[in-house]
């Protein structure tokens, strides 16, 4: 087990962001990590290699190479790597009022896990940014990083769900005529097909999915149609 270490200074305490610990840790098999009741930070966690797991007040994750994953401040919350194949992972933990902010300008506050994280690179640069600089770890450089990090975060979530989803040519069409009847009554069964220009005895549903929510929740429903 071996880990590398970035220690910044002691923030201001009037600082919206403070960064505690910065690193890197090439995990074996006894690597677990509990967190306690007085520890208010948020971890987010890049894995490099490896897989392990996640337990957020009892709620179980299983993050593996090519994930992103973060943990709250508060909880109970545990994680450890599989002996079989340890985790390398990239880390910060952070605090202050800045992060739930941005996790909620978001709409991250409830996500936990990203798989397939597209831009690793913001682990190790920022890593090696904060290397090179750590008086400036708390302001400015330690909340441009996270930042980044997020507003990638909530980009990949929004294209993974598109991509875990087929949409219709005509589910679009309803989707979108449905929310510009947003302050309307809602139109009947008949009054849609329609707009579609089908039958209204069909089988078939049409899978529409409205944007109001993004990113990334999603609320979605279906109507019959007819092939």
């Amino acid at each position: 087990m071996q880990e590398d270490f970035i220690f910044p200074p002691p923030p201001d305490p009037r600082s919206p962001f403070r960064l505690h610990l910065a690193g890197t840790s090439y995990c074996d098999g006894n690597y677990r990590i509990e967190l306690r009741e007085r520890d208010l930070y948020f971890v987010f966690e890049y894995v490099e290699s490896g897989r392990g797991q996640l337990q957020i007040d009892g709620v179980e994750y299983f993050p593996k190479a090519g994930d992103l994953y973060w943990i709250p401040d508060s909880g109970r919350r545990s994680y450890w790597s599989s002996s079989e194949e340890p985790w390398i992972k990239h880390w910060f933990n952070v605090s202050g009022p800045l992060v739930p902010e941005l996790l909620k300008l978001y709409s991250l506050e409830n996500v936990r896990l990203i798989h397939n994280f597209s831009r690793p690179e913001l682990f190790t640069d920022g890593l090696a940014r904060l290397q090179k600089d750590p008086q400036r770890a708390h302001l400015p450089l330690g909340p441009d990083i996270l930042h980044a990090i997020l507003a990638q975060a909530a980009a990949d979530l929004l294209t993974g769900k598109d991509k875990q989803h087929s949409f219709s040519e005509e589910g679009v069409l309803l989707r979108d005529y449905l929310d510009r009847q947003i302050f309307r009554p809602m139109p009947d069964l008949e009054t849609m097909s329609r707009v579609l220009r089908r039958s209204i005895s069909g089988k078939r549903p049409i899978s529409i999915c409205s944007n109001a929510n993004w990113p990334p929740l999603r609320s979605c429903c279906s109507a019959p149609a007819r092939a």
